[in-house]
């Protein structure tokens, strides 16, 4: 388990641009397999030029701000000593997106200990349930440089092609 020392908290202020929380992962911690590397390459994905973990997205951003729980929300996130486990699990995922473009995206998968007491207090604190996102890094994209966002199970479930595991091997 490592610790993650950066954090990119975006809980806007009033007037703001709406955001989120990332936890952001130095390059260095995710090894990615050579395997997946030349199947990434090959099939016309692009490496990623940075890795984070989303715990807050766009959506929840904006009722946290909406509701005025911006305060409590980010004195949550500074109770927390975020650390990550990053796993051999990798997943191609991809999307018709509104335009109609084609994304796709290869992430790995993730735990973040403290999340499941995070939410929990999250959820005290702005007083309605809520999905949690699968936690993941994307590691390459392809028609979009953003990857797909994940923000349930049945996100996932939804747009995952197919599970990526070593020596090329393919599961449908």
């Amino acid at each position: 388990m490592i610790k993650l020392m950066n954090k990119t908290s975006i809980i806007p202020s009033k007037n703001s641009e709406n955001g989120s929380l990332l936890l952001d992962v130095p390059r260095e911690l995710v090894q990615i397999p050579e395997w997946l590397s030349v199947f990434g390459t090959t099939s016309g994905f692009k490496l990623k030029d940075e890795y984070h973990v989303t715990v807050i997205g766009l959506e929840l951003a904006e009722y946290i701000q909406k509701h005025g729980k911006n305060s409590q929300v980010e004195s949550l996130i500074d109770d927390f000593a975020w650390t990550i486990e990053i796993s051999n699990d990798y997943a191609e995922l991809a999307k018709d997106d509104e335009n109609g473009i084609h994304r796709q995206s290869i992430i790995c998968f993730v735990k973040i200990p403290e999340l499941t007491q995070f939410y929990k207090d999250l959820i005290n604190i702005i007083e309605m349930s809520i999905n949690y996102p699968p936690t993941h890094i994307t590691l390459y994209t392809k028609n979009y440089d953003r990857g797909i966002g994940l923000y349930s199970q049945s996100d996932l479930t939804k747009f995952k092609v197919r599970d990526l595991l070593g020596s090329s091997k393919l599961i449908h």
